[in-house]
């Protein structure tokens, strides 16, 4: 049996629940699970076709592993314009102490707005449910604490799971002309519209409304070879996440694509503080008959504490030849 004071135990609540964001954990595989970062991204593959994938990513400070998530999602297209999905992710930090979980579903709608249907105006929405968690592991209230508190010695923690629905949506204007060597693709989308509440023993916590900015713009070379630079932003009331990317498809054929490389840069700023996190993307994945395998180590920049922070994160993806999108987004 552990023990630990009520005061101990509120104050390290309190600084996870405030200070970890751990239903949005950073990733740098973001559109390995593309809907999960805008609704608009559902069903982007061809009218008739699907893809599933998982993405499995972990962080650590030093040596020591901080927090990991699981991902998954499977999406497939209607019609030309409809596309639906579902995702999941869980998410688990310090020493599994906090766990979030999320199942979503989401819908999109493609709206051609030129009769030769190669801009798109795309709508997305996204329901489900949140859980939060504290695995207290046995902690109880023990003698040490003071006589005249409202917890008798003995009584274990109560309210140590939450849950609350939750609903995001987004929108995407793309250019999905495939005749066309340039085609851009920018984005915006909105988290937590109805501001999901937990309600932990005595802490109450709303997550705050999160928006995410993306863009870029695919250029076909004369070359075996495709280029990508995007950009992902990320705020919310705590802090600002920007991330620039550069990727390079390796084409075996001209519609065919057997790697892709890539590149990116992160910095992540707090409200709270005068510090930032800079961290390198470098991005590897490899294009099978009907996979796609992508792997990233991101290397921390700079020291806290004389560590480092860094990430490894893997994905698969299984897509069918023929389900294969033309739009223009990035693979990972």
């Amino acid at each position: 049996m552990k023990y630990i004071p009520v005061c101990l135990l509120s104050h390290m609540m309190m600084s996870l629940v405030v200070n970890g964001q751990w239903t949005d954990l950073v990733s740098s595989q973001e559109y390995a699970t593309a809907m999960l970062l805008n609704p608009a991204s559902t069903g982007d593959v061809v009218s008739g076709g699907y893809r599933a994938g998982v993405s499995y990513n972990s962080i650590k400070v030093g040596n020591v592993e901080t927090a990991k998530m699981l991902a998954g999602y499977w999406e497939g297209s209607v019609s030309g314009r409809l596309g639906i999905g579902f995702a999941f992710s869980h998410n688990m930090g310090n020493n599994n102490f906090v766990k979030n979980t999320q199942f979503l579903a989401s819908v999109s709608y493609n709206v051609p707005l030129d009769a030769a249907q190669s801009w798109f105006l795309r709508f997305g929405m996204q329901g489900g449910m949140l859980s939060r968690a504290f695995d207290t592991g046995g902690l109880v209230f023990e003698d040490q604490i003071d006589v005249r508190t409202v917890r008798p010695s003995g009584e274990r923690f109560g309210n140590s799971a939450a849950f609350s629905p939750n609903i995001n949506a987004g929108l995407m204007l793309l250019m999905n002309d495939v005749g066309q060597s340039i085609r851009p693709f920018i984005g915006y989308s909105l988290s937590n519209l109805i501001r999901p509440v937990f309600q932990l023993s005595e802490l109450t916590y709303t997550l705050p409304l999160k928006q995410v900015f993306q863009g870029g713009v695919n250029i076909a070379t004369p070359s075996f070879y495709t280029l990508v630079p995007h950009v992902i932003i990320k705020r919310d009331p705590t802090q600002t996440q920007t991330s620039i990317y550069l990727n390079a498809l390796v084409h075996t054929r001209v519609d065919q694509p057997s790697m892709v490389v890539g590149l990116g840069v992160r910095n992540q700023s707090y409200a709270a503080s005068s510090r930032s996190i800079r961290t390198l993307l470098p991005m590897l994945g490899f294009y099978f008959d009907r996979y796609f395998v992508g792997t990233s180590y991101d290397i921390g920049m700079n020291r806290f504490g004389g560590l480092n922070q860094s990430s490894w994160q893997i994905s698969l993806t299984f897509q069918p030849m023929e389900s294969r999108s033309s739009t223009p987004l990035p693979q990972f």
